[in-house]
């Protein structure tokens, strides 16, 4: 774990760097270790029933994708999208990369630009409580 702990504290200590003077309260909460260490217990949870291709439905900075991506390596072909209303992500390109993740920016609020049947797996952390219609 305190590996995990040190590569996700690095993506955060790099979004600090990038950001300058303006970092996201956001960001910098999600960079509290107590956070980390709970974001990684919380994929633990759901970490062996990952596998083949993979959404990250609402990952913005994409957290879990990272985590995902650290322990799974490249066993699992990694997805993300959300719709949280920044047209510019390039703030969380570190992360992106990292996870090595395929981002797709959504302009719907819950249809989603893929196929039916697409993901083998489909994961969200912290993002329900977000969607303006949670009902649809």
């Amino acid at each position: 774990m305190d590996q995990a702990v040190s590569a996700m504290q690095e993506l955060y200590q790099k979004y600090e760097r990038r950001a300058g003077s303006s970092p996201e309260l956001y960001m910098l909460q999600h960079a509290r270790l107590s956070v980390i260490k709970r974001q990684i217990y919380s994929c633990d949870m759901y970490m062996r029933y990952v596998s083949g291709r993979v959404l990250d439905w609402g990952c913005r900075h994409a957290p879990d994708g990272c985590l995902l991506r650290y322990f799974k390596g490249d066993g699992i072909e990694l997805y993300g999208c959300d719709a949280a209303g920044a047209s510019d992500y390039s703030s969380f390109k570190d992360f992106h990369e990292y996870a090595g993740l395929h981002f797709t920016p959504l302009e719907h609020p819950f249809l989603l630009p893929y196929s039916d049947s697409f993901f083998n797996v489909v994961v969200s952390s912290g993002v329900l409580e977000h969607v303006p219609n949670d009902y649809e």
